[in-house]
């Protein structure tokens, strides 16, 4: 029932609420149904295997909609790009396996001096594919939303002269997580990415996300990061995060765990801003367990990361208060020329640094980012950039101050009705013990 009111919901969209053409009722394949679609008519696949490659190529807006992603496939058999678009205009692909592409599984190509090249992505499984999940060049805008993109032999997204919003999916077992060049703006949300192998052993590109060195035009000029899990992620070269950008970066609300480089760049390059992650339990063989440096380093828990938690060998920190930073190995900060395990000598020896702690933060299980009830963590951050929300979207701060790390303790006050029962039965007693008999109640 649900699906059917998430493709009804499409279906009303403005811009969508066209004439519908169905596969196989009206065309016994989906390529010949789209060449047959007028300019923003929908073509609506149902559940079925269609072994085909097809081309979205004409000056048209299209609409290419599936039933069910898990039962509505795509299989490219190996022959060819399963899903190629070549676009003038707006494109929405939605609810669809699409797998076995002898390339990539969506290539996706704009055509210069198009402005209107916006592609919708959404609510689709791209895997086993022979290149990239998802390839896009010179799209205006893209949005790649409630995808699982997984299994494929290059990264899971690749995206170049291009900006967009990547959130909501699962992006897991591919030759690397995602990879962006030559852009304006990339937002990267909420989404889960896990078990990427960038395989390579002489090259620095991130296992989970990467954007290259900025050259003259090849730079983010602002980025954003937060809410995303990124777990189990292995390079072979350097690092697990790395971006460059320009004007903005920020690196917000994320959980990053158990990923392991053996680079000299480790595990985070530190963006401008860095706020109320946890970092926990990375390892590098040459690099920051942590991060690499950062100019902004607040609310963060940095924990039990090999090869140190914060690594800056010029220095490079402006700001770095509220954090918890602790079991790292062999110390918890190298700063220059001076490693540092002492908190008090972080706070009172690193340029911008004050009312960091270091103790254990007390998660209520391994491998997961919440507070426990007893955690030191609790009521110990600044607002001071502080994000509104946590990972979960629990309103910042629940306390009379904000929590470090990803998450924020949520407090479970007793229920109203129960606390006044108790305080009833709590006089009752005392009524008794003071009288020597029990008054009736018919209160429980």
């Amino acid at each position: 029932m649900k699906k059917i009111l998430i493709l009804i919901g499409f279906l009303l969209i403005p811009g969508t609420a066209c004439a519908i053409i169905d596969v196989p009722g009206d065309y016994p394949t989906i390529q010949q149904a789209l060449n047959f679609a007028a300019d923003a008519e929908t073509v609506l696949v149902q559940p079925g295997i269609y072994r085909e490659c097809i081309s979205l190529d004409s000056d048209k807006e299209y609409n290419l909609v599936g039933i069910n992603r898990d039962t509505t496939i795509i299989d490219g058999m190996h022959s060819g790009t399963t899903v190629g678009l070549w676009l003038y205009y707006e494109a929405t692909i939605s609810n669809l396996t699409i797998i076995n592409s002898v390339n990539d599984g969506i290539h996706a190509q704009g055509r210069p001096w198009y402005d209107d090249r916006l592609v919708h992505i959404l609510n689709c499984v791209v895997k086993d594919n022979a290149g990239y999940g998802i390839y896009l060049n010179d799209k205006e805008d893209f949005y790649i939303e409630n995808c699982t993109i997984t299994n494929n032999e290059k990264r899971g997204i690749y995206a170049y002269l291009s900006q967009g919003i990547v959130q909501n999916n699962l992006i897991s077992c591919n030759n690397g997580g995602i990879y962006g060049e030559y852009f304006s703006k990339y937002y990267i949300y909420n989404n889960t990415i896990e078990y990427n192998i960038a395989d390579n052993p002489d090259d620095d590109q991130g296992a989970a996300i990467f954007t290259p060195e900025p050259g003259y035009l090849d730079a983010c000029f602002s980025f954003d990061i937060r809410n995303n899990i990124i777990q189990y992620n292995e390079s072979q070269g350097d690092f697990i995060v790395r971006v460059y950008y320009q004007l903005d970066g920020y690196f917000i609300n994320n959980f990053v765990y158990r990923n392991s480089s053996r680079g000299t760049g480790g595990t985070i390059k530190a963006l401008t801003w860095n706020v109320n992650n946890t970092v926990v339990e990375n390892t590098s063989t040459l690099g920051a367990g942590g991060f690499l440096f950062g100019d902004t380093m607040i609310n963060n828990i940095i924990v039990n990361n090999s090869n140190y938690g914060i690594l800056a060998p010029d220095r490079e920190i402006d700001v770095l208060k509220n954090n918890d930073i602790y079991g790292n190995s062999p110390a918890e900060v190298s700063y220059g020329l001076w490693d540092y395990s002492d908190i008090t000598d972080i706070n009172n020896k690193i340029w911008g640094s004050e009312n960091n702690i270091s103790c254990d933060p007390g998660f209520i299980a391994p491998g997961d980012y919440h507070l426990s009830d007893t955690s030191c963590c609790i009521n110990k951050g600044t607002s001071d950039d502080a994000p509104l929300n946590d990972l979960d979207n629990d309103t910042r701060p629940i306390g009379p101050a904000y929590d470090i790390g990803a998450d924020e303790y949520v407090y479970f006050p007793v229920p109203i009705s129960f606390s006044i029962s108790l305080i009833i039965f709590i006089i009752l007693t005392m009524l008794y013990l003071r009288s020597g008999k029990m008054y009736e109640s018919n209160i429980f």
